[in-house]
């Protein structure tokens, strides 16, 4: 019987640790206010000369509207 009670501790314990480690592994950037920050500081570094073209499923920098080809000014 105390052999059981130990055998079944330590799989609780293996269980809970494994838990744990698995939960700290899967802490990624999940709130979309944390992404929409992220690319409002990353917009426009890069001088903004860009042409937004056609209508597809791309951002376009400026507008935030969907398009199909974005090409960068020279």
């Amino acid at each position: 019987m105390k052999k059981n009670k130990v055998v079944l501790s330590l799989f609780m314990v293996t269980f809970v640790l494994s838990l744990v480690c698995f939960k700290s592994r899967h802490n990624g950037i999940s709130s979309d206010l944390a992404l929409s920050n992220i690319e409002a500081l990353a917009s426009g570094e890069d001088g903004g000369n860009y042409w937004c073209l056609g209508l597809g499923s791309l951002d376009c920098p400026f507008t935030s509207t969907k398009v199909y080809f974005i090409s960068q000014k020279f």
